[in-house]
């Protein structure tokens, strides 16, 4: 009888063990599930870093060449403008150069 009656406790405590096994196991792969969705989601997120690093880089290169673009525009207008008064002051020179030339002879 008592082998009999330790027989029957060995099994249940081996089918008590064994269901507190397959519930660690679920919960295990559960949490494995969990643990591949939130590196799923931060490899997503590196690589929207990634993606909007290299769209910063190209939009400031993009605002640097505009930067450029105009500063040279500018230059070239203010060029236009030095020569166009250079113009007018060689004209007012000559000008009165030939009025200093009248007034002599």
């Amino acid at each position: 009888d008592r082998l009999i009656e330790a027989s029957e406790r060995l099994e249940t405590s081996l089918k008590e063990k064994i269901i507190s096994l397959e519930n660690n196991r679920q919960m295990l792969k559960w949490t494995n599930g969990l643990v591949e969705k939130e590196k799923k989601k931060v490899q997503e997120c590196e690589q929207e870093i990634e993606d909007m690093k290299v769209k910063y880089e190209e939009m400031e290169e993009y605002w640097r060449e505009q930067m450029v673009e105009n500063a040279n525009k500018l230059v070239a207008i203010n060029n236009r403008k030095m020569q166009e008064q250079l113009m007018v002051h060689q004209q007012a020179i000559e000008e009165e150069q030939k009025e200093q030339k009248a007034l002599k002879e």
